[in-house]
């Protein structure tokens, strides 16, 4: 397995050297240079599978036997989920409701309770195999909305001898969980920074110092938001894994095509890594029947598939924060797939929007994305009504972001036509996502976002439901309940470096971290990294 820019001016990469690179050296994505196969016999062997078995299985289809062998392979995806505290990994929930029955695939049993502990996990100890195999060091850089740092800290604390991580937060911007996540974290690999602004505006930072190839080269440097192939690749897993527990549920939506399930994947939506995860599982031949994308209020990509136009916008405050995004970069990915693999449409296409530019989506791309693509946003009104109504209908609670998803499967199933959905997109025989096997992916667990939810459930909720007294880790708990691990954050003290402020030069900020860190490698001080950084 080969990979290649988006935009078609780099030249081609083992998943290993497209791993370690994060960028493509013309800016782009990289991204197969062929689709794998994925065929009825291949899901059929795997139709009772533990999901340890068919996440190594489908590594394998993006990951050549040549750069990491079956056996390494095997011990790398036993070590990632290891530490997770539910036998099944990703256990499904039965919600049934007058529209009909959403399986929601829990992927937030990992150790920092988000779906990112999945990408996060495998990533880094990929990465760990890769730099023991060159004997050198990496360093990854991460900007985060909120789960996507405190997973890559906990995996590269947990898991990492050569891999250190600068994890950056916007100031008030996440949960106090999420931030006591990385801030209470003692490590010396691990450096934490706030931020003054938004959660895309370390985006040039990071991409500029990814292209400088100098410093990419002595440090290692690496990017593991996803725009890096590897958090791609890695959430290809759970994509199959919800796909084959559909078929438990399959027999109620044989009536159109009796010998292929049908089956409709919701994904909560930010920078669309997840979602870029599931059209590459669609093109390599998964039998999805559409993939729904459900955004918040930052709806660049609802915007893009309805009204044919994509442009960056204004951010918007939302109960859903850790899926807020001005512009999704992996659409860059969605595009790629959409133009036929053709680079150069591609190239031309990000330059206008790297220039600022609207960038109005040609006819036959269009027509490729709402063959595929189903999209909605919810307020945060309607956000807070379903995490209510989800309560008071099933005695379940969801995060927000998972609330959104729920909430634009909801209108969807009802009728496709309706204000959520994408103009002039329609289901195969069928008026509404209703006939479908509907699988919604449960991003995060309740207990990282107490202010959306109390808003929602209310104080007394939260006191009695959520923090009522509990058992220490691995007793058997009410599955909603905050885990211990988390309450003992609340107790411990809190460090970070020195905030990047407004009008500072950061990518210059970033260097000198780095730089810090990598003498701190060197020398074999085991202090904490953002103690002492100015």
């Amino acid at each position: 397995m080969r990979y290649v820019s988006s935009r078609g001016g780099a030249p081609a990469a083992s998943f290993e050297e497209a791993l370690l690179a994060g960028y493509c050296a013309d800016g782009g994505l990289y991204v197969p240079q062929a689709m794998p196969s994925i065929t009825p016999d291949w899901l059929a062997a795997l139709g009772s599978a533990s999901f340890v078995d068919v996440a190594a299985a489908t590594l394998r289809l993006w990951i050549a036997e040549a750069e990491v062998p079956t056996a390494e392979l095997s011990a790398i995806v036993r070590a990632a989920f290891g530490t997770f505290h539910h036998a099944d990994i990703a256990p499904v929930i039965e919600l049934r409701d007058p529209t009909g029955l959403v399986c929601v695939v829990e992927l937030f049993h990992g150790q920092t309770l988000a779906f990112k502990d999945f990408g996060q996990g495998l990533v880094c100890a990929l990465l760990e195999f890769f730099a023991r195999r060159r004997n050198l060091r990496v360093h990854v850089l991460v900007s985060t909305t909120g789960d996507t740092g405190p997973a890559a800290i906990e995996a590269v604390r947990a898991h990492c001898k050569q891999v250190s991580v600068t994890a950056l937060f916007p100031i008030g911007r996440i949960s106090a969980l999420q931030r006591r996540q990385m801030t209470t974290v003692r490590s010396a690999n691990v450096n934490v920074l706030p931020f003054e602004g938004e959660g895309d505006d370390l985006d040039g930072p990071i991409k500029a110092l990814s292209l400088d190839a100098r410093f990419q080269k002595e440090h290692g440097l690496c990017a593991i938001n996803s725009i890096n192939v590897g958090r791609v690749v890695a959430q290809t897993v759970h994509h199959v894994w919800a796909y084959l527990r559909a078929l438990d549920h399959a027999p109620a939506a044989r009536s159109h095509a009796p010998e292929l399930p049908r089956v409709a994947t919701v994904v909560p939506t930010g920078a669309m890594g997840n979602a870029a995860a599931g059209l590459w599982c669609m093109a390599a031949g998964l039998p999805l029947d559409r993939l729904v994308l459900a955004t918040n209020a930052n709806d660049a990509v609802v915007r893009a598939v309805r009204d044919a136009l994509l442009v960056r916008q204004r951010m918007a405050e939302t109960v859903s924060e850790a899926m807020n995004s001005e512009l999704p970069y992996n659409f860059e990915r969605a595009l790629h797939l959409a133009a036929q693999g053709d680079g150069a449409r591609v190239r031309g296409w990000m330059a206008a929007v790297d220039a600022g530019r609207p960038l109005p989506l040609e006819e036959d791309a269009l027509r490729w994305l709402r063959a595929r693509l189903l999209v909605g946003a919810a307020s945060n009104e309607r956000t807070l009504e379903r995490i209510r109504r989800t309560w008071d209908e099933h005695g379940y609670a969801v995060d927000p972001h998972t609330a959104v998803g729920l909430e634009v499967a909801h209108a969807l199933r009802a009728s496709p036509d309706g204000p959520l959905a994408t103009g002039g997109s329609t289901l195969r025989d069928s008026e509404s996502i209703a006939p479908l096997v509907t699988v919604c992916l449960a991003t995060a667990h309740p207990c990282k976002f107490e202010e959306a939810v109390t808003r929602a459930l209310g104080e007394r909720w939260w006191a009695e439901e959520m923090m009522a007294a509990e058992g220490e880790d691995g007793e058997q708990v009410p599955p909603m309940r905050m885990p211990a691990r988390a309450r003992r954050l609340a107790s411990m003290a809190e460090e970070t470096c020195p905030p990047l402020r407004a009008g500072e030069d950061w990518t210059t900020r970033l260097r000198a971290v780095i730089e810090r860190t990598a003498e701190r490698a060197a020398s074999g001080a085991a202090a904490n990294p953002g103690a002492d950084e100015s």
